[in-house]
């Protein structure tokens, strides 16, 4: 489903013409989904209760896809340790 969710992200942003897709949030009354585009073939997906503090989503990540874009295809990041 974060296969799906990052396709379609990125064909809304090029529909739109809007730059390159960098994440879509869903988010529900128990929390949020978060899909995050790691270089041009990765994806972290990051699952969260609604007591998320979104300026951590936003930063956290950010840094560990720095570090996973680089990474062997064959790496496959479970957590990022985010509560």
């Amino acid at each position: 489903m974060s296969a799906a969710q990052l396709g379609l992200g990125r064909q809304f942003a090029q529909q739109a013409a809007q730059g390159e897709f960098l994440d879509t949030v869903t988010r529900s009354a128990g929390g949020c989904i978060a899909v995050f585009a790691v270089g041009r073939a990765g994806v972290l997906t990051v699952l969260a209760g609604a007591e998320l503090n979104l300026g951590r989503l936003y930063t956290r990540p950010a840094r560990s896809r720095r570090g996973w874009a680089s990474c062997s295809p064959r790496t496959r990041p479970v957590s990022t340790g985010l509560t």
